[in-house]
């Protein structure tokens, strides 16, 4: 009789149990004071409806410029440094907009908060792939998965039900506090061990050669595999 394998529960591994809580930490507030903004441009300064309609696009523009940055920058930094760092300096430009005089001003904090946004994620998703056993890693991207789309719902309903109660600064406080938790928490994690899985093309490319060359490589790469453009 065969007896069944017993894999090793991923809530021990200390490191992923770190970097979940500052995930869940960083994901709902992603979209916390997307809410107090809005109110904040459209009942407060009545700003004109096309301004209105910037606030979204600074959110999702710097993905679309940044993304394949923030991959390069993954593969050839420190994630956790890359990841506490983002943390950081989101929380400080939170805390900038807070006294921020018109919508110009806010815009332009706000294009810059997402940039640093975008490369957390790619470097949590990278150091998920080191810390983490391969027998484990189909839970653990599931589950940040799923933490990241309850996320998106959780974030503006707080934000929606928080600015009933408080100003937009207030909310956009509680936000930068959100972001120097999630930086503290992964303060604790200590040094972290970032081997173990194999590497893949582009990070080999990573420690040798340089962000530039490292980022053709990686759309050199992603061209040659015609499949991803068949409809």
């Amino acid at each position: 009789m065969v007896k069944p394998v017993h894999t090793e529960s991923i809530w021990k591994k200390w490191i992923f149990i770190r970097m979940f809580s500052a995930y869940s930490i960083s994901i709902f507030g992603v979209y916390l004071d997307l809410i107090a903004v809005s109110v904040l441009v459209g009942y407060t300064w009545k700003a004109d409806p096309f301004l209105v309609s910037l606030i979204p696009i600074t959110y999702a523009l710097p993905g679309i410029l940044l993304g394949s940055w923030a991959g390069v920058a993954a593969d050839r930094l420190k994630k956790i440094h890359i990841m506490i760092a983002a943390d950081i300096l989101i929380a400080i430009v939170t805390f900038l907009l807070m006294f921020v005089p018109n919508i110009y001003w806010l815009l332009f904090l706000l294009t810059l908060r997402s940039a640093f946004t975008v490369f957390f994620y790619p470097a949590q998703q990278s150091l998920t792939k080191r810390v983490v056993r391969e027998e484990l890693l189909t839970k653990a991207t599931a589950l940040n998965g799923l933490l990241n789309q309850a996320g998106k719902i959780v974030g503006p309903l707080a934000g929606g039900m928080l600015i009933t109660v408080i100003s937009p600064q207030a909310c956009m406080a509680i936000k930068a506090v959100n972001s120097l938790c999630s930086a503290l928490i992964l303060l604790s994690a200590g040094k972290v061990e970032e081997g173990g899985q194999s590497r893949t093309r582009t990070e080999k490319a990573g420690k040798n050669g340089h962000l530039w060359g490292t980022w053709l490589e990686g759309w050199k790469y992603v061209l040659k595999r015609k499949i991803i453009f068949l409809p």
